[in-house]
């Protein structure tokens, strides 16, 4: 259940996205408002029948920026794994063929395939780690080098992975949600505050189909359509979010396993102005399996098969290695641990697996300790943030103990 505090903040969020004028006056819910609540059971005990996901997608994107003469056509297919129970995900992405032409010429990059022929993450909560073994990067010498092929971070990093869900990324989870926002929390919101919501919201339902609109300073709606025989999900969203600025997006699902989930994803956006953008989806899903074994060893470094001698640059603590071979045994790697996060050592000794003919595989997840709080970036923030409120509080005091006769 959302706090107050959330519900504040999804309501901001999502009526800023959505084009909502924040006006002091009385809101309404028109139609029956028990629908959003019936929404919310179905949606609920669709996705609770979740546990694993699995499957392929094919992806086309189609940009076009008419002010600087450009079309970007792409196409990529990608594999996901997903324990939805252990909150693990798996991906690879890769792209089949890309067709950029500007003012009439043809500018793609000849290695642009090569280099985005694997795109693949791994998120846990113990780790987020992305492998990229065609990436190139330039050293000081403007030679190439690989340093920047397998990154790892720590499982509770607060960032979205790089490309975001409508970039180079698949997260089968994201194609429940409305481009992002957490649909659940806002209708329960709704639901809550129906007699202080600040806007005029309709619902209605013709059979299964449950619409739910809400205003927009455009003079126009942003729409929600739900399917109730279809999970509850989201089968169309559309707004207008400026005078320039529109979206729409089409969902179409498959029941397999008794969970309905996206079979067909079609998103448009356009940007209608001096510079007229538009920006086209599609995702189409294939050979997808609901609630079968997924081996755990998936979602190891390992399972990505990175080359012996693989750079390895290791956030969680903070250090550069090389993976599996000789360049360094377990005692080496254990040792630089204990260096690099200034503890002592733990009380069980971390043991890195040896893989065949004595090579080092990644350390286990899981057994390499939380480097120490004063190391992150979080708390500096919050030292110097606490810092300033404290002496602003000084400066008061000190200016009413002034005023004081």
């Amino acid at each position: 259940m959302p706090t107050t505090f959330h519900r504040g903040i999804i309501a901001l969020v999502v009526g800023i996205s959505c084009g909502f004028e924040l006006r002091n006056v009385s809101g309404v819910i028109d139609g029956d408002y028990q629908l959003l609540q019936q929404i919310l059971d179905v949606r609920a005990a669709n996705q609770s029948k979740l546990a694993t996901w699995q499957g392929d997608a094919s992806i086309t994107t189609n940009m076009l920026i008419e002010e600087e003469g450009l079309q970007d056509n792409r196409t990529a297919t990608a594999s996901y794994l997903l324990d939805v129970k252990k909150d693990q995900l798996k991906w690879t992405w890769r792209y089949t063929s890309r067709v950029a032409v500007q003012n009439g010429k043809n500018v793609s990059s000849p290695d642009f395939l090569k280099r985005n022929s694997q795109i693949s993450r791994i998120k846990t909560p113990n780790m987020v780690v992305r492998h990229e073994p065609n990436l190139k990067v330039k050293n000081a010498q403007g030679e190439d080098e690989h340093k920047l092929t397998l990154v790892i971070y720590p499982g509770d990093i607060k960032t979205v992975l790089p490309g975001g869900d409508l970039g180079e990324s698949l997260d089968p989870r994201f194609y429940f949600t409305q481009l992002g926002y957490n649909i659940d929390e806002y209708l329960e919101m709704l639901v809550e505050t129906k007699d202080t919501w600040p806007h005029r919201i309709g619902v209605s339902n013709v059979g299964p189909l449950v619409t739910v609109e809400f205003p927009n300073p455009a003079g126009g709606t942003t729409l929600w359509e739900f399917d109730l025989e279809k999970g509850g999900n989201l089968v169309l969203s559309r707004a207008r979010i400026d005078d320039e600025s529109t979206y729409k997006a089409l969902h179409q699902y498959q029941q397999i396993n008794e969970v309905w989930v996206p079979a067909l994803f079609h998103y448009e956006k356009k940007n209608i102005g001096d510079d007229t953008m538009v920006h086209l989806r599609r995702v189409a899903f294939s050979n997808t399996k609901i609630n079968e074994p997924i081996d755990p060893e998936e979602f190891t470094i390992a399972s990505l098969r990175p080359p012996t001698g693989t750079y390895v640059s290791d956030h969680r603590i903070g250090l550069f290695y090389h993976y599996g071979g000789e360049l360094a045994t377990a005692a080496d790697i254990n040792r630089m641990i204990d260096d690099a996060l200034k503890n002592p050592p733990p009380a069980k000794p971390i043991e890195a697996p040896v893989g065949r003919g004595g090579t080092i595989a990644p350390i286990p997840v899981g057994q390499i300790p939380s480097a120490p709080i004063w190391k992150s970036y979080s708390f500096w923030i919050l030292m110097t943030a606490a810092c300033a409120i404290a002496g602003g509080i000084l400066m008061l005091l000190r200016m009413r103990r002034k005023a004081t006769p």
